[in-house]
């Protein structure tokens, strides 16, 4: 390993803008000049690929030309290999890709060939890196492996070898907990990546019951004459900072610490070892504190000079990353967001521009700017789908069903259903609840029909609820989408919805992750993200009116904007399955969770007598008015009345009701909320079934004078368990206010 490399590196000085398609999607390096805000909800602050494998690939080939020497690690758990690779990957001018264990994914070969070094360095054993994987990976170029007993041998072992390259021995050294397993994150190895790479310090672990001879050893060969312990006693305890102290023959160690992950990476950035190596004030990394995404950040970030900060979660900055943007607004310019919105969601990119002091942040521009700059990124074709009439027949056209199942094959509309006419006592595009937006839109209805406790329309189709009564969506399929395009869209739909954890866009992000979850466990090409469908009903414009629809199996999004404002987000229908909490490709799905529970408190709350009021006399087995069911509200509300409950469980009502009024965008979710607040006295609760929200037949209704939601658990159709349907109907402002 020679660590002089004559190879090019690509340009990050501050003021170079650089977009790169390396075939995996469109990364860039920052864009910035002295005069610009600094913005990492800006699309080319972010560096990500389809997974962890291609967002690695796109990490390296946004900082490196060519690379002599290309580091290779296990990417599948924890990658706790690639983290402690840092140091030895500044040692020999390298960036770090990442590999299965018994295959080489598509991502990774193609960046290898696009580097094309003559060796390569694999870091981990054979159970990490089969043999068959080593060859394909080392084909045509020198090889190596560096390979230890368990973790903390193979970190001892990189520490070493990666000393024996570097021209200068290391005088300080890291020590970080590194017993972290599953998809767990050993936080604090990941966010002193960048410096272990930049200063040449080595990364060595330890466990949490004493240091294991592997370290001691490596930190007696290294003689540093600093021993740098990373997070509280919590994580790395005073007595096993005592035995590296005394394996290192230093008297003390020092300690990097906060009150969590994401304040110890703000002690990390603002530390003296990271200015001493040059780390800059005027630009940062962004990456999941709780996701393995970022593994490959480290060398990019310390190239860049760029400490590397971490989220609370895929939508929250966290108190330490919030606070270090915000003391340090005044120089930034500069950002690279490590990893695609499922790990640092555009609400959490936003947040942070705003912290870091730009008011108007590209990624909170306004629905019609972003709706535009989708559009912009599509071809002819995708434009043509993706555009059309805006009437009542294709906005009632959604559907929860998988698109499969429904007439007319989706894409191309065919006959929409009638959607249902409204009965009588049904609004007619009236006035809108006290603080909701105010439609422009001049709405009539002319039908005639009753409906008592169980509505009943004259929707044409399937029973309510079932989805059937739709023809095939109408706009452009997800599954034509570049990498690029997904980007624009999912920046698009951020801005649109809400910014909260579990709801709005991080909602959306879980439920595309849940069907593909299906997709790989019985249900086949049905289901998967790809079979989901965008449409523009009208033109995007500050004047005049058209709706944003996004929406596929389970989900339905319908935000209506009139003059420049929201004139209506519903129907708004959610489901899931399975409704158990699973994991694919590191996104959590937990989404109605917060839903179900809610709904389970306001159940619980209420005393005998009021439960008997709730209690519907009819049994369930989906919602009553789904897909094409439209204006079809009973003229009579059923169950206890909210003048009849106290304060506390008003309060809980109005918690169940925020769940689903939380997936709009915050600012118009407040005004919507405040609305159905206000109404809150004349608004009743309902239910069947068990009232535990956990079983098949558990069902719940909110009516209000302008609210309506319906929460319901039937069979699972891929999988076995309930899983639960739910929808958000508003009496004036459903389509926006339209009813034909």
């Amino acid at each position: 390993m020679d660590s002089s490399s004559s190879r090019t590196k690509k340009s990050l000085r501050l003021g170079a803008g650089v977009a790169v398609l390396v075939g995996l999607t469109t990364v860039g390096a920052p864009s910035s000049s002295a005069d610009s805000s600094f913005d990492p909800s800006a699309a080319q602050a972010r560096i990500a690929g389809a997974d962890r494998y291609a967002t690695a690939a796109a990490i390296a080939l946004s900082t490196w030309d060519a690379a002599d020497t290309v580091v290779v690690a296990n990417g599948e758990s924890n990658g706790i290999d690639a983290i402690s690779a840092s140091y030895l990957a500044g040692a020999v001018n390298a960036p770090i890709l990442l590999t299965q264990a018994g295959t080489v994914p598509a991502a990774t070969a193609e960046a290898l060939a696009a580097l094309d070094p003559s060796e390569v360095v694999v870091v981990g054993g054979e159970s990490s890196v089969s043999a068959s994987t080593y060859a394909t990976l080392t084909a045509g170029r020198s090889g190596d492996r560096i390979a230890g007993t368990d973790r903390f041998d193979t970190a001892a072992r990189i520490a070493q070898a990666a000393a024996d390259a570097s021209s200068a021995p290391a005088t300080s050294v890291f020590i970080a907990r590194g017993d972290v397993y599953g998809n767990q994150v050993a936080a604090d190895a990941l966010a002193v990546s960048p410096v272990a790479y930049r200063a040449g310090v080595p990364v060595l672990l330890t466990g949490a019951d004493g240091l294991s001879a592997s370290t001691a050893a490596a930190l007696s060969a290294l003689q540093p004459t600093s021993v740098v312990v990373l997070g509280g006693e919590n994580s790395v305890s005073a007595a096993i900072a005592g035995q590296a102290a005394a394996a290192a023959g230093v008297d003390s160690t020092t300690r990097l610490q906060g009150a969590d992950r994401t304040e110890t990476a703000a002690a990390i950035a603002e530390s003296g070892i990271a200015a001493d190596a040059g780390f800059l004030d005027t630009g940062v990394g962004l990456a999941n504190g709780y996701r393995i995404d970022a593994l490959a950040a480290g060398p990019a970030a310390g190239e860049a000079g760029f400490p590397l900060l971490l989220t609370g979660s895929a939508t929250t900055l966290g108190a330490g990353t919030e606070r270090y943007l915000q003391e340090n607004a005044a120089t930034l310019t500069t950002a690279q967001v490590y990893g695609g919105t499922a790990s640092v969601a555009n609400s959490a990119t936003r947040a942070a521009a705003v912290a870091g002091g730009n008011d108007d942040p590209a990624g909170a521009s306004d629905v019609v700017t972003l709706a535009e700059a989708f559009a912009a990124a599509l071809t002819d074709d995708q434009k043509t789908a993706l555009y059309q009439e805006y009437t009542f027949a294709n906005a009632s056209n959604w559907s929860n069903l998988p698109n499969d199942l429904l007439g007319g094959g989706g894409g191309g509309g065919g006959t929409p259903p009638t959607g249902g006419t409204a009965p009588t006592g049904a609004p007619t595009g009236g006035t809108p609840p006290t603080g909701a937006p105010t439609s422009g839109a001049t709405a009539t209805a002319t039908a005639t029909g009753t409906a008592t406790e169980a509505p009943t329309g004259t929707a044409t189709g399937t029973a309510p609820g079932g989805g059937g009564t739709s023809s095939g969506r109408v706009g452009l399929q997800t599954d034509s989408l570049t990498d690029e395009q997904w980007t624009a869209l999912e920046t698009l739909l951020a801005a649109a919805t809400g910014s909260g954890e579990n709801e709005g866009y991080d909602e959306i992000v879980q439920h595309l992750a849940a069907d593909d979850y299906l997709a790989d466990n019985g249900g086949g090409d049905s289901y998967g993200r790809g079979n989901f469908f965008v449409a523009f009903l009208g033109t995007p414009a500050d004047t005049g009116t058209w709706e944003l629809q996004f929406g596929g199996h389970h989900l339905a999004v319908a935000n209506t904007y009139t003059d420049g404002a929201l004139a209506g987000a519903t129907p708004s229908f959610r489901g899931i399955e399975p409704m158990t909490t699973v994991t694919l490709d590191g996104v959590t799905v937990d989404a109605e969770q917060q839903e179900r529970a809610a709904f389970a408190a306001v159940l619980a709350s209420l005393d005998e007598t009021q439960k008997n009021t709730a209690r519907l006399s009819q049994s369930f087995n989906d919602i009553v008015l789904g897909p094409g069911s439209d204006w079809a509200f009973p003229e009579t509300a059923s169950g206890v009345k909210g003048s009849d409950l106290d304060d506390t469980q008003r309060a809980l009502v109005l918690a169940a009701i925020g769940k689903y009024v939380g997936d709009i965008a915050d600012a118009d979710a407040a005004t919507v909320l405040a609305g159905y607040e206000s109404e809150l006295d004349d608004t009743y609760v309902s239910y069947a079934g068990t009232g535990n929200m956990t079983d098949i037949g558990d069902y719940v209704r909110i009516d209000g004078p302008s609210v309506w939601i319906e929460f319901s658990l039937q069979n699972g159709v891929v999988l076995e368990g309930a899983h639960p349907h739910a929808v958000w109907r508003d009496k004036t402002t459903d389509y926006g206010g339209q009813t034909s």
